[in-house]
């Protein structure tokens, strides 16, 4: 799978029952960047994400992994490629971090390969790598919101996979490792691995992210680098918030700051009475 273009979106539809969540959505990577995902909830970022991975059923348009069409694929050739963190890390309180790493090594071996001295040394250093190892010997269910989201990133790190998938990998992390785990995801692209990361928070997506999409109900609003997406008037209306965008002077890049609430103009008639 030599493809320039490992993972591509082509026209995407998607409905839940009668409910239409992606609209017509195309989305091109490639290998060696990070792919921001960005959007007010409810967008259908999640969606793409999963869409990507081949866990969502597509009414029409194609998923294309290396120039294949995902859907024909094997679940075990998909694993080998992608790796996907959910924004859900809840998981079996049977097992230990250790465990639940190593089962991402399967994906090179089959269901009922034998694991070996590689896979333990893969596993250990993703383990490192994310900093869940202090904790590696711990059963899962014991592990805060923060450490299952680490231990997962470690999981998804050892399948070695040539496109990561992230929903939130921040969201329920601390200053330090929301730091850590940004610069980990760029030094994956570093490595050649195609990344995309859904973020809330626009001022990291504009940091760590070499492009944006800005996605509004299930459609493409922009797409480009953070000062081509980040654009106060189409923040202000995909949001519904006045934002203010500037260059940060430590990190020079774009830090996006929303305004109060009432500096918005009214939004309904409801608010234009008051």
């Amino acid at each position: 799978m030599g493809d320039p273009t490992p993972l591509e979106a082509r026209h995407l539809n998607v409905f839940f029952g009668e409910r239409q969540v992606l609209h017509d959505l195309s989305l091109t990577t490639a290998p060696g960047r990070v792919h921001g995902l960005i959007g007010p909830n409810g967008a259908g970022k999640s969606t793409v994400l999963r869409a990507l991975a081949g866990l969502v059923r597509i009414r029409s348009g194609n998923v294309l992994l290396a120039g294949h069409t995902l859907a024909r694929l094997s679940a075990r050739e998909r694993a080998r490629s992608i790796a996907l963190l959910p924004q859900d890390t809840a998981l079996d309180a049977d097992f230990t971090g250790t465990e639940l790493v190593l089962m991402g090594r399967y994906a090179r071996h089959g269901r009922f390969g034998a694991l070996n001295a590689h896979d333990e040394r893969m596993a250990a250093a993703a383990l490192t790598q994310t900093g869940a190892a202090a904790w590696a010997h711990r059963g899962v269910g014991a592990l805060s919101g923060g450490q299952r989201q680490l231990t997962q990133l470690a999981r998804a790190l050892a399948q070695e996979p040539s496109v990561l998938l992230l929903d939130e990998p921040t969201s329920a992390l601390d200053l330090k490792y929301q730091t850590q785990v940004l610069e980990l995801m760029r030094a994956q692209a570093a490595r050649g691995c195609t990344v995309v990361v859904v973020l809330h928070d626009l001022t990291l997506a504009a940091r760590y992210c070499d492009d944006l999409t800005l996605i509004n109900d299930g459609r493409v609003h922009s797409h480009g680098s953070a000062a081509h997406v980040l654009q106060p008037s189409a923040l202000a209306t995909v949001y519904g918030i006045d934002v203010h965008v500037a260059t940060d002077p430590v990190t020079q890049s774009l830090r996006v700051t929303a305004r109060e609430r009432t500096a918005l103009q009214p939004t309904n008639d409801k608010e234009r009475e008051s």
